[in-house]
């Protein structure tokens, strides 16, 4: 059985390792594999137990998630619609926090997933993630590590609706 503390220390060495791979900035990736997305699905992947030691809900998660990019125009999915049909590429996010007596660190990542075939061999389907940005940063104030977890969410999803009507303009609009 695995304990709490294997868990904790697992989170601590897995932000350590992220923390010197990725800036403070995002990383980004080709806004073009939007192009064409009608609609998607969003799930909410890890919450490390520190994330949810704050307070950091896989269903508040998502159901901001999906107001805020319903919001913004594009067309979401519900979770059933999600389930019955695999080709609705998805939104996963990860919240990831670890805190010590004197900070806390946070990684929060999202990823657009879609179902693929292989160029080698198009019978093989799989997942692929061909838009992804992840934000790291640190924190003082126990309590106002939610408030910037959730910020650095709204960034991201904002930098995602920016790129996702970049290359989805609405024809009626041109």
């Amino acid at each position: 059985m695995i304990n709490i503390k294997e868990i904790i220390v697992f989170a601590v060495a897995a932000l350590q390792l992220l923390v010197p791979c990725v800036d403070a900035e995002n990383i980004a990736s080709d806004k073009e594999v939007l192009k064409g997305i009608q609609k998607i699905g969003v799930k909410v992947g890890e919450i490390s137990p520190g994330a949810k030691e704050i307070g950091v809900n896989r269903k508040y998660l998502r159901r901001n998630i999906e107001l805020k990019l319903g919001l913004a125009g594009i067309n979401i999915v519900t979770p059933d619609e999600l389930k019955s049909n695999r080709e609705i590429p998805y939104l996963l996010t990860t919240v990831l926090v670890s805190c010590s007596k004197s900070t806390c660190s946070y990684v929060v990542m999202i990823g657009l997933n879609e179902k693929v075939h292989l160029a080698r061999d198009p019978k093989i389907i799989s997942y692929a993630t061909p838009w992804w940005r992840i934000i790291k940063g640190e924190h003082f104030d126990r309590l106002e590590i939610v408030k910037e977890v959730d910020e650095t969410l709204i960034k991201l999803l904002n930098e995602f609706a920016g790129d996702y009507f970049a290359v989805n303009l609405n024809k009626t609009t041109e």
